[in-house]
């Protein structure tokens, strides 16, 4: 069979993680939209099932499908996501591959086919977002070191009060533990940010975000996978020095935003895509928790979002 993007090796597979531990609501809310939505394209539905020890913790999961065929692959709960989809593209027989994290809801009729018509032979990964929110620029604003964020938050007063509300009041997460406490709180704090200074490329960080992306399976394995046992490890890979984005474009391949609208972004476009935290992410194919959180977000939080994502060229939306 020959498939959209012009490779061969049968039907693409659209892999969906599902994590045990997680609420199965969230399960539930993906097939919903999995259902309402014609992906447009023939394809193999592959469960990722991560972390399930016993038949009977799988249960709940598979008594769901009510009929829907679905291949299953069973991996251990070690590492991020982005180890599970690894280990994943060792075991798939076809040519690409659509991961789709635990959070992901489908929102528009022929979104598979659109994220696969892009996979050209000079593209090598295609999202349904990408960012170009930069770490390293972050801990310079919060050092107080001139940067990209400098002119983009000059009420250092609002961003301070909007980051706060963004990570829940104090941004400690009601963590009582002695690090949590002054002064190593801000020795925790400072050693973050170094971290974020030297693992981290400055704004416009350009990364396609792994909620929803599409790759050959090939490309995957040629891929540099550091073990991940931290979640800084997790956010360096996907948006870090040595990202899955930049090793893509290290192999001489481009990296895709797609939208519904049918179009195909370059990195230098993202901000004109309207899928992540901008606008009222119109154009968006899948949904995840962090698109969300924009959507629910009143217009102050969005504006911070946004602004962080995508600086001077931020476009938040009011909220209807």
């Amino acid at each position: 069979m020959v498939l959209a993007n012009g490779g061969t090796g049968g039907p693409p597979c659209v892999v969906h993680l599902v994590r045990h531990g997680n609420p199965v609501a969230s399960f539930e809310r993906f097939l919903e939209s999995y259902r309402a939505h014609d992906a447009g394209l023939e394809h193999r539905f592959v469960l990722l099932c991560k972390g399930f020890a016993t038949k009977d913790q799988l249960a709940p999961i598979l008594e769901r499908l009510d009929g829907l065929h679905a291949e299953r692959i069973e991996v251990a709960d070690d590492g991020f996501d982005l180890t599970a989809y690894r280990r994943t593209a060792a075991q798939l027989d076809g040519a690409v591959a659509c991961y789709l994290n635990s959070n992901s809801v489908v929102l528009a009729p022929g979104w598979l086919e659109r994220l696969v018509r892009a996979l050209t032979p000079a593209v090598g990964m295609v999202g349904a977002t990408g960012s170009w929110n930069s770490a390293h620029s972050s801990a310079l604003y919060v050092f107080r070191v001139p940067g990209a964020y400098t002119r983009v938050f000059p009420d250092r007063a609002w961003h301070r009060t909007q980051s706060r509300r963004l990570h829940g009041g104090s941004g400690e997460g009601g963590d009582s533990s002695l690090w949590s406490q002054p002064p190593l709180r801000y020795l925790r704090t400072a050693a973050i940010l170094g971290c974020h200074l030297v693992l981290f490329r400055p704004f416009p960080a350009f990364h396609v975000r792994t909620n929803a992306f599409v790759i050959r399976s090939d490309t995957m394995l040629r891929l540099r996978f550091p073990v991940l046992r931290t979640k800084m490890r997790a956010w360096r890979l996907e948006s870090g020095r040595g990202a899955i984005t930049e090793q893509v474009r290290g192999m001489g391949l481009e990296t895709l935003v797609a939208g519904r609208d049918g179009l195909n972004y370059r990195p230098a476009e993202w901000a004109a895509s309207d899928t992540l935290w901008q606008g009222e992410q119109g154009n968006l194919l899948v949904a995840d928790n962090q698109t969300e959180r924009y959507r629910l977000a009143d217009l102050e939080m969005r504006t911070l979002l946004s602004k962080v994502a995508w600086g001077l060229e931020a476009r938040p939306a009011t909220p209807s």
